[in-house]
């Protein structure tokens, strides 16, 4: 050995010309008196000054845990060059129930370009986890181009062969990861720190990109290819995110998962899903999923091989309390596979808005429950659809107000095709409002609009609406007071208002509204004087 790199024959590794030459001269800018052969060389000291790594000297062997590029050097690589890893005939360290292998540990700069980042075993047997993984620590800049990284992520359970970490800027352009023990690139940042990932490939990986639930980092994925993954193509928590035209092809999941755990305020934020193509090849699995308080928006993506109930934007989760989440607009549609609820109790409330143009669709007994705040946005030229998710026969529940205390507003909303389509129950404080305009229930088995337990409580306001084709039209049972303005219920299910009146449990206001062709007599027993017509 000398000056901290000696040479090391690789053990059954086959070397074509291993004695065409033997060179002893100056490798690299740090000036370092090293032996070079066709074998490349072991290198033993961390980076402390600014080093080059040349085709040259390649490949470069690290053999041990935390090969450190420390805080203030620079470690530039050679395109051609190949940097091996310590592999299972090696050497390997134990750290808690994990057994780890070769790593390098950035704390300062790595600027590679063309470089082959694998395994140190022999060309003909290399395997998946072989090797342990790049680190960037926190703080430290990382810039990837055209370079493949394979057969690491040994003994690293919940991370990567690639794992970033804290305040970390790191940019991968046109890389490969593939062939690794889990996934291609894991994410450990936090809210000041970013990753880019332009043109690159994700393949035959457990997953190919996550985010942990403390991250809070910027990521953007571009003109990516996600292929061959046996869980999920990008697993999001807690990041803000875009992904934008990439291809996801034979991911086992799904391709694209935005997660919340419900505690300790591990979120997704914003994420923009633009121009992507997801191909299904008849998998269960949805090709976006998303839980609890993220502002999404989906525009220009195409989906194929998906069956009809999974071909969209699965939802589910919470929208907790003193969060506001946004379904923007999304082409792919919305589908709530688990109920969704947005809570909300006496201190704080949850608030969800549902923009203009979205479709929800429903699967059996699932509901969009509220307890917090509400707004959709709909307006006469697109609206905002609720329907089922299966075109077999009617199911979900609508939107349900239960242990409600917020305020509402639905404009433009179509609800059709479901077992119901608004139900109110159990309200918590007299402040709690639900306003219905320019909406139209149709095709509905059971109540298009159904309110109990809210008794001397202002709770609904329906104006410029349409029921039609409901198993019954309205059904309020010591259901507060209810106002009905300019809606019409034509060729639907009967009326019923329940309730002591005179004792304010139930009071029903119609104003310039139709009734026409409803299933049975109206209930009129408790209607107010205020109506304009029966029919």
């Amino acid at each position: 050995m000398e000056n901290g790199v000696v040479e090391k024959k690789i053990e059954g590794q086959e070397i074509r010309d291993m004695w065409c030459r033997r060179l002893f001269g100056m490798v690299g800018a740090w000036g370092l008196l090293v032996a070079v052969s066709a074998l490349g060389m072991t290198v033993t000291n961390d980076v402390v000054s600014d080093q080059t790594w040349t085709l040259a000297g390649s490949p470069y062997n690290i053999c041990r845990l935390n090969f450190t590029v420390a805080s203030n050097a620079t470690l530039t690589i050679e395109p051609g060059v190949r940097v091996q890893f310590g592999s299972r005939n090696g050497e390997t360290w134990t750290s808690g129930t994990e057994t780890l292998r070769g790593e390098l540990l950035v704390q300062g700069r790595l600027i590679a370009s063309g470089a082959t980042f694998t395994s140190y075993a022999p060309l003909n047997d290399p395997q998946a986890g072989d090797w342990s993984r790049l680190l960037f620590d926190s703080g430290s800049v990382g810039r990837l181009t055209n370079c493949v990284v394979e057969y690491g992520g040994a003994g690293v359970v919940t991370y990567g062969q690639v794992h970033v970490k804290g305040t970390s800027d790191v940019r991968f352009d046109g890389c490969e990861f593939r062939r690794a023990a889990n996934k291609g690139v894991h994410i450990h940042g936090d809210a000041t720190g970013s990753v880019d990932v332009a043109g690159c490939v994700f393949s035959n990986l457990t997953m190919g990109v996550g985010t942990d639930r403390d991250s809070g980092i910027a990521l953007r994925v571009e003109d990516s290819r996600f292929e061959n993954l046996s869980s999920i193509g990008l697993f999001l928590l807690n990041a803000e995110s875009e992904i934008r035209g990439c291809v996801f092809t034979n991911v086992a999941a799904e391709d694209v998962l935005l997660w919340d755990s419900n505690v300790n305020n591990w979120w997704c934020k914003d994420a923009r899903v633009v121009s992507n193509r997801f191909v299904g090849g008849g998998k269960a699995a949805f090709p976006v999923a998303m839980y609890g308080g993220v502002n999404f928006e989906a525009l220009g993506n195409e989906t194929t091989g998906y069956t009809m109930t999974n071909d969209g934007v699965r939802v589910g989760g919470w929208v907790e309390k003193g969060r506001s989440a946004r379904w923007g607009s999304n082409d792919m549609g919305y589908i709530v596979r688990d109920t969704v609820t947005v809570d909300g109790d006496a201190g704080s409330k949850g608030a969800l808005t549902i923009a203009d143009g979205s479709v929800v669709s429903m699967y059996p007994a699932m509901a969009l429950r509220v307890w917090g705040d509400l707004t959709v946005e709909g307006t006469a030229g697109q609206g905002v659809v609720f329907t089922s998710a299966s075109a077999a026969a009617p199911h979900g529940f609508g939107i349900l107000f239960d242990q409600y205390r917020g305020n509402s507003e639905l404009r433009g909303c179509r609800f059709q095709n479901m077992w119901r389509g608004v139900y109110m129950a159990t309200i918590q404080t007299n402040a709690a409002r639900v306003r219905l305009a320019g909406c139209v229930f149709s095709n509905l088995l059971q109540d298009a609009i159904q309110v109990q337990g809210a008794a001397g409580v202002d709770v609904l306001v329906v104006s410029n609406s349409l029921v039609t084709g409901c198993g019954q039209s309205m059904y309020v049972n010591n259901g507060g007071r209810i106002e009905v303005v300019g809606t019409d219920f034509v060729d639907s299910g009967p009326l019923y208002i329940r309730g002591d009146y005179r004792t304010t449990n139930t009071v029903a206001v119609f104003e310039d509204c139709n009734f026409r062709g409803l299933g049975t007599r109206v209930d009129t027993d408790h209607l107010m004087t205020n109506h304009t017509s029966l029919g």
